[in-house]
């Protein structure tokens, strides 16, 4: 792979596009164009393209789910996904993991990994890239597009380069530490577009203390499948199931970080601890009349937890001397325990973020900026969130096959331009 450092030039380099963000949509898009014959040029503020692919899906990227639909994303138009998932399914860029000879598997939930680490995609982009004559350029930035007649002048902190065409994909604020761009926005801002402000999502919850002063750190490593349900302020309910961790902060895992996604301020969190067991049914069992209570949930709990949710003196009186009311506020501490004043964490520990440029103001069907001709937006750019799975990464890859399409036409499988 080439990777050309950034060096500080007055002259001026032309090319077909100009990619600017070596992120995931970044540098397929890249890869895509240069495959094609275009003559290609790739900033990278960091010092090197991929960091965050590379990590993804705990190293083994999660780069898609078999079950895709706009369903899982949010945005600030619902239908605004839909060509794009059309265009660009799941099977597309399994093609493209089958040209690149990288195995996969599909795992629960329709998610879909690579088997080899998630560097092996990120090097095949990137030598692709840099076999195919793309330029890429680390530790650059882009600074400013002008318009000059046909062409568009992109001012970077490595020169300035003159292209019909220019793709944004900076990615968005989450993870600052790994290539997280503080302020991604500000270019499309001042190129007039309308920016709905970064907010965490797929991230855990703080919660210091519950209203009657228990704290959650003591339960730190457990974790366990459960069913959470979300009512928010306007009404809105959903319900999610998976595996909850806590955390010396608060509640992290799976089934957490969807639920983040749809949380708003205000928004209550029901936790059902026992999916498919009913509590109070099991305590009225004639053959559990002499147990306590702690006896037998710590047979289908972990037994601090039990210890956190079920007090004393009620938690060690046998069950045949325990009232009907009793018995139901138990079950609901297990099936219906309340959380009401859950904090996202913030952007740093978030791995992605809600919010970006308005989908309004650009074409669905390629991506182009509906405000300037020849500039596309994608992945993490647009204010399009996927749900935990596989999403946000297709989403990535998707929206720059159809940006680079909108302009190769006979874009079609992988290595193939007729």
């Amino acid at each position: 792979m080439t990777v050309f450092k950034s060096k500080k030039t007055n002259e001026h380099h032309s090319a077909d596009l100009v990619v600017a963000g070596g992120g995931a949509s970044g540098l397929f898009a890249a890869w895509l164009a240069a495959n094609c014959g275009l003559k290609v040029v790739l900033h990278e503020a960091a010092l090197q393209p991929g960091r965050k692919l590379a990590i993804s899906g705990g190293g083994h990227a999660n780069f898609s789910n078999s079950s895709m639909g706009p369903e899982h994303y949010l945005c600030g138009d619902k239908k605004f996904c839909c060509d794009a998932l059309r265009a660009f399914p799941p099977a597309a860029f399994i093609e493209y993991i089958k040209y690149w000879r990288l195995p996969h598997e599909e795992r629960a939930g329709g998610r879909l990994f690579l088997k080899c680490r998630a560097k092996a995609l990120v090097d095949r982009l990137a030598r692709g890239c840099s076999g195919c004559g793309c330029r890429i350029i680390t530790n650059s930035r882009l600074l400013n597009i002008r318009r000059r007649s046909e062409y568009l002048e992109a001012q970077t902190t490595s020169g300035t380069f003159l292209a019909p065409r220019i793709i944004l994909a900076f990615g968005s604020p989450a993870m600052p530490a790994l290539a997280g761009c503080r302020d991604c926005w500000n270019l499309p801002r001042q190129l007039g577009h309308r920016v709905e402000p970064p907010t965490p999502a797929l991230v855990p919850f703080i919660i210091r203390k519950l209203p009657d002063g228990r704290e959650f750190g003591s339960l730190a490593g457990i974790g366990l499948p459960v069913d959470i349900a979300l009512r928010n302020p306007d009404g809105a309910e959903f319900n999610f199931s998976g595996d909850l961790l806590f955390t010396h902060e608060g509640i992290s895992g799976p089934a957490v970080l969807r639920v983040s996604l749809r949380h708003v301020a205000g928004g209550i969190l029901k936790v059902d601890f026992l999916p498919g067991v009913e509590v109070e049914k099991l305590l009225d069992l004639q053959e559990n009349s002499k147990k306590t209570p702690r006896s037998l949930l710590r047979r289908h709990l972990p037994p601090r937890l039990v210890d956190f949710l079920v007090h004393e003196p009620l938690a060690s009186r046998k069950i045949a001397g325990i009232s009907r009311r009793d018995r139901t506020m138990i079950n609901a501490s297990i099936k219906n325990f309340c959380i009401s004043d859950a904090r996202p964490a913030g952007l740093e520990k978030c791995e992605v973020c809600a919010g970006g440029v308005d989908v309004r103001e650009i074409d669905s069907r390629t991506m182009e900026s509906r405000l300037h001709a020849g500039i596309y937006l994608i992945g993490e750019m647009l204010d399009v969130t996927g749900d935990l799975g596989g999403y946000n990464l297709h989403w990535a890859f998707a929206s720059a096959w159809c940006a680079v399409r909108s302009f190769l036409p006979g874009l079609t499988m992988p290595g193939v331009h007729m």
